[in-house]
């Protein structure tokens, strides 16, 4: 899927389910195919390595924590704002990557992750009503979760550049060395 506006609504559905493993699925795709839109902006500490493995292990956590008796309901108001920030966060970081304003993607993605927060956890109750199995419906929700995930950004490629973003590219990394050795 290539479309920014669809791939922050597919991603922010993916949020609303799991609220890591939608930031963790973008960071890896974009450790893989940089965007040198990304590289001067605040938002470039999701296409770094770290960000990307510390992210997984969180969305990992999350898997096993979203099986236990005692997790939270999703809408609740602990819960709810960690969904908004993950719907943010990958907007931003979607749109930002493609040229887009980071404003509009936060701004999208974060009221798409709490709408569809509650059409996910209807079909959570849905499934576990179903099969009369809390994990069972779990698990089966992870799946759908990662393989949409994925599907989602599997059309994410990195960027075509002119010559004029191959020199901002150039520079951004020139300024990142930089503050490094600083």
């Amino acid at each position: 899927m290539k479309n920014k506006f669809w791939q922050t609504l597919g991603l922010a559905t993916v949020a609303s389910m799991r609220s890591m493993l939608a930031p963790a699925l973008l960071s890896k795709s974009l450790v893989k195919h940089n965007s040198p839109y990304l590289g001067n902006s605040p938002l470039r500490f999701m296409q770094s390595p770290i960000t990307a493995n510390v992210l997984s292990v969180l969305a990992g956590a999350e898997l096993i924590g979203d099986k236990q008796p005692d997790a939270a309901d999703r809408t609740s108001a602990t819960v709810m704002p960690s969904r908004a920030v993950a719907g943010a966060l990958l907007g931003a970081t979607l749109y930002k990557s493609q040229q887009g304003s980071a404003l509009v993607g936060a701004l999208i993605g974060s009221v798409a992750a709490v709408a569809t927060n509650y059409a996910t956890l209807a079909f959570r109750k849905q499934l576990i009503e179903s099969t009369n199995q809390p994990i069972l419906a779990g698990i089966i929700e992870d799946g759908i979760a990662v393989t949409s995930g994925l599907a989602i950004l599997k059309g994410r490629k990195g960027t075509k550049l002119t010559k004029a973003d191959k020199k901002a590219n150039k520079e951004a990394k020139q300024a990142a060395k930089a503050r490094q050795m600083a």
